[in-house]
């Protein structure tokens, strides 16, 4: 059952590759994934921006200018270098 959940949720980000989502999907697929590589996320708002990079499975970029984004990183996990 778990895999035929995975296949679909796969099957939904390939429709989405280099196309705009709401942010509603966006949790949508999150909530469904279990290991990204690979990937690229950019989202913009009207005064923010932020790229999420997953490189591999272990290490993401996470690049924004959001101090409210920086502080909730950075009090989420343990293993953070914050370059500027």
């Amino acid at each position: 059952m778990v895999d035929a959940q995975i296949s679909v949720v796969e099957g939904e980000l390939m429709e989405k590759v280099n196309t705009e989502i709401s942010f509603s999907e966006l949790l949508h697929v999150a909530k469904n994934v279990v290991q990204i590589i690979d990937c690229e996320i950019n989202g913009i708002s009207s005064s923010d921006k932020l790229t999420i990079s997953a490189v591999d499975s272990s290490f993401w970029e996470i690049i924004t200018e959001n101090e409210k984004i920086i502080s909730c990183v950075t009090n989420t996990f343990k293993e953070i270098e914050i370059s500027k």
